[in-house]
């Protein structure tokens, strides 16, 4: 069978390489490594002349005569093994010379072609040809013809890289063609390549894009080291490969394939380690400074999940739009510190993605606009978790205007009292007690965040101690201890109003212990809540007052748990209730103390399962009791919107009346009794 003419060139170019190698070796052996004369041949061929240590300093067209250079320059330097192409144009004469032959003879290091420029090469044979690892990169471009049937570019025994750069092949034969035994590896690189006979690019082991993909043709993909379509058959005509452009911008620099490992390095406002790895989607700042005087983002992501990893001392500033804008899901964290500043009224950490999650790290944002904020729509929740976030906003507000604003492992240090709230607005933000946004410095750090507020604070490893100096708390001594569960007051004052509870638990079983007499007032939600299935006790030598004066909430709210009272003096007395259960299915145990319970609206104590006295009895009304029936305290089967009072009571009886604290000192009330009768109960 006879072979096509572009096949016996093919074989003929490679037969030529693999005699060239054998002489190289034989010549090695000949001579031996020793001799110095061998050391001036470098192993490269251009345009079919040796390249050497005495003509390398000058290529030209007297030195090599079928260059065919018409314009440009082209330099090697043997010690970096360096071709560097400035605006080239060549067309390289003959029929079988190559433009570049890195062959088997040349030193077995990385080789590289440095491209500056607009260059064009034309030939009719192999334009290059390595059997040595090949790096193409540079600013600049390389537009490869190849006139007769024959290859752009072969890789033999090694691999070949092109890295940030602009490479085009138009071939008869094949464009881009390897071994089927080693690689080939396109980053940031913009790569076109056409072999309208045998494939565009070919014959590779593997072909691995890094920041740049294939966009044409549409259903291009990689199959064993080809680029195919979908059932595996080569591409021969045009195939594109593009440098890749994210969704990310700094300082108004969009960022691609090509810079997004140095954009400490291309970017004039930044200074340090500024990388994008988009496989994990990661923005990594190492001390780095972003500065942009006017009109752009310090840093935009459209990303969904972007993550900027921050190591070391980072500042980013603006004074124009916003500093950092993050218009998708997002995440700050590592193990150093973010500083961001906007200077011009702006926002300075500005987000309208679903959430920005901010974690492990130190955050310090300033402006005098808002500090750290989604938009009017309010659709992002902010989540800080396990970080040290500080944010000042003096014009409208330092942290605002999100649906959420979530706070895991940590809490408001400062101000004292700040806490996440709606106020009378539709977006959370850090407010004060009485629902202002906060707009001086707000600070957030680690702590142990325990389920319980007083006054609408959480109480966390950071104020347990000292929660007398909470805002809402007006006198006395509150400290909390999360050992033993208990709330202590001791003469304490709280007055709360609106949408706040004096003391609001999600702790099962906790204590509320108290000592003197400790008054606890409120005018909306209930004075004392205990929210979900967990149960509360309140106890101590002290007393307990309770007043809620809105119309339409109870003194204390029980959720679905049980309320105990041991050995102390309660009294509860609410506008609607004086304690209510909303599930119906919680209960109360009053042992041996003195308890009160009214609530004109709606009845003193309401919808509960179950009522226990354990050596208390009711002494108001005469008639009371507790009706299962109707979950709540009745008399003359009526639920008693009056004052309920429990009493401890003895187990003693003069004239069928039980002795209690209310009659011990005085038994002569009772019908029967004449005379003095009293009971010592010590």
């Amino acid at each position: 069978m006879q072979l096509k003419t572009e096949e016996l060139n093919y074989q003929f170019y490679e037969k030529n390489l693999n005699f060239k190698f054998a002489f190289a070796l034989l010549v090695a052996m000949l001579t031996g490594a020793a001799n110095l004369q061998a050391q001036t041949n470098y192993g490269i061929q251009i345009a079919g002349t040796e390249l050497t240590s005495a003509n390398a300093g000058a290529i030209n067209n007297a030195n090599f005569p079928n260059l065919g250079l018409v314009s440009g320059t082209i330099t090697y330097n043997y010690s970096t093994k360096t071709f560097t192409l400035k605006d080239v144009k060549a067309s390289v004469i003959g029929a079988y010379n190559l433009f570049l032959s890195i062959d088997p003879a040349a030193e077995n290091t990385e080789h590289k072609i440095i491209l500056i420029g607009n260059n064009t090469i034309q030939t009719r044979y192999v334009c290059i040809a390595t059997y040595r690892q090949l790096t193409i990169e540079g600013s600049g471009s390389l537009n490869i013809t190849v006139t007769d049937n024959n290859t752009g570019i072969i890789v033999g025994n090694n691999f070949l890289t092109i890295r940030n750069t602009s490479l085009k092949v138009v071939s008869g034969f094949k464009g881009i063609v390897g071994n089927k035994y080693y690689g080939l590896k396109i980053e940031g690189s913009t790569v076109t390549a056409k072999g309208s006979a045998h494939g565009s690019i070919v014959d590779f082991q593997s072909i691995t894009l890094i920041g740049s993909s294939i966009t044409s043709p549409a259903n291009a993909q990689i199959i064993n080291g080809n680029v195919c379509d979908a059932n595996g058959n080569i591409f021969k005509d045009e195939v594109k490969i593009e440098v890749d452009k994210y969704d990310l911008w700094i300082c108004g620099t969009q960022v691609t394939g090509s810079n997004m490992n140095e954009l400490g390095d291309v970017i004039s406002e930044v200074t340090g380690t500024v990388s994008y790895n988009p496989d994990n989607k990661t923005l990594t700042l190492n001390n780095a400074n972003i500065t942009i005087p006017n009109g752009a983002n310090a840093i935009r992501s459209a990303i969904e999940g972007l993550k900027i990893d921050v190591t070391g001392n980072n500042t980013v500033n603006s004074d124009g739009y916003a500093t950092i804008r993050l218009e998708k899901l997002a995440t700050i964290k590592g193990g150093g510190t973010l500083n961001v500043s906007q200077t011009s009224g702006g926002w300075a950490l500005f987000t309208y993605g679903d959430s920005l999650t901010i974690e492990n790290c130190k955050v310090n944002v300033t402006s005098n606009g808002r500090g750290i904020t989604c938009n009017s729509t309010n659709v992002s929740k902010l989540i800080i978790n396990n970080a040290t976030v500080t944010a000042t906003g003096t014009g409208d507000g330092s942290i605002t205007h999100f649906s959420n604003i979530n706070l895991i492992n940590c809490a408001v240090s400062e101000p004292i009292g700040g806490r996440v709230s709606k106020g009378a607005d539709t977006f959370n933000a850090i407010r004060d007690i009485d629902g202002n946004i906060i707009k001086n410095t707000v600070k957030i750090v680690p702590a142990t965040v325990y389920d319980l507020l007083i006054c609408g604070t959480p109480v966390t490893s950071l104020n347990k101690n000292d929660l007398s100096v909470l805002p809402g708390v007006n006198s006395g001594t509150v400290n909390y201890n999360p050992n033993t569960r208990t709330l202590s007051l001791n003469d304490a004052e709280m007055s709360v109003t609106g949408k706040i509870c004096c003391i609001l638990s999600r702790i099962d079983s906790m204590k509320i212990d108290v000592t003197g007499v400790n008054t606890l007032t409120s005018n909306g939600w209930s004075t004392i809540a205990y929210e979900n299935d967990n149960s509360g006790i309140i106890q101590g030598s002290g007393m307990l007052n309770l007043s809620n004066d809105h119309p339409d909430d109870a003194a204390i709210h029980m959720r679905n748990g049980s309320l105990t009272i041991n050995n102390c003096t309660f009294n509860g007395i609410g506008k609607k209730h004086g304690i209510y259960c909303s599930s119906g299915g919680g209960s109360i145990n009053v042992n041996n103390a003195t308890v009160s319970f009214t609530g004109a609206g709606a009845g003193s104590v309401y919808n509960f399962a179950a009522m226990n006295l354990n050596s208390c009895v009711f002494v108001l009304p005469l008639d009371a009791k507790f009706d299962a029936a109707k979950k709540a305290v009745t008399a003359a089967d009526t639920i008693v919107k009056t004052e309920v009072k429990i009493v401890p009571a003895y187990n003693l009886w003069i004239c069928g009346e039980q002795v209690t604290v209310e009659n011990k000192d005085d038994l002569s009330v009772i019908n029967g009794v004449e005379g003095t009768v009293n009971y010592n109960s010590e």
